[in-house]
């Protein structure tokens, strides 16, 4: 079976994720592993089924995408200081998982679901940015924002999410030529979304190191 970038981009992430799972067991970023395993698992059975059984993966993806949605606005709601939205945040998941089951029953097994895909992500988007607007608000200008590991799953959330909705948008309007590199270039965001987390966890067992050096002079 041939393997693509973003198979190898989830692997690595998940080793770092593992490597550095003694730092991050006490936070929200202890989920990650679990996740990032079943989405590692659940694209490779995709690329299986889609170039081995020349059969369509639409409704893995479909299954995928929902528990990525719902993974990742239970991880952002955790660093929102925001006691409203964290509030409806379950609200929120519930509206999207009804809205992404209805277009998946309404739809042909092998259509891609759309509408429901871009809803979840401008929810994310608003959520990334919701995040940033509190972490800038709410510290100095003198604030390195790039040593806080959050501020980096914002950034490969933004980088996946705004920009491959932007491109799913637009693609028809794209000559032939260039919608045919479509694929590629999403395995190329879902490169820098992993990067992204890979960086957090490493801040993560960097900063908890930090903590214990200084606490012990």
């Amino acid at each position: 079976m041939k393997l693509f970038l973003h198979h190898y981009a989830e692997f690595f992430c998940l080793l770092i994720s593992l490597y550095c799972y003694k730092q991050t067991k006490y936070s929200v970023f202890r989920w990650f592993p679990p996740f990032l395993l079943l989405t590692l698992c659940s694209e490779l059975l995709a690329t299986y089924i889609a170039h081995e059984w020349n059969l369509s993966n639409q409704l893995l993806y479909k299954a995928l995408t929902t528990i990525a949605f719902v993974f990742y606005l239970f991880v952002l709601s955790s660093a929102i200081k925001n006691r409203i939205l964290k509030k409806y945040t379950f609200k929120v998941i519930l509206l999207l998982v009804a809205i992404i089951f209805i277009q998946v029953f309404t739809l042909p097994v092998n259509v891609f679901h759309r509408e429901a895909y871009l809803f979840g992500s401008c929810i994310l988007v608003f959520y990334c940015f919701y995040y940033l607007y509190e972490i800038i608000t709410g510290h100095d200008i003198d604030f390195k924002i790039e040593k806080e590991p959050f501020f980096w799953i914002v950034l490969g959330l933004l980088f996946f999410y705004l920009v491959g909705s932007a491109f799913i948008i637009f693609v028809n309007s794209f000559p032939k030529s260039f919608r045919d590199y479509f694929s590629q270039i999403m395995r190329w965001l879902s490169l820098i979304m992993y990067s992204c987390f890979a960086i957090s966890f490493l801040l993560c067992r960097i900063n908890n190191e930090k903590y214990f050096s200084s606490s012990l002079r």
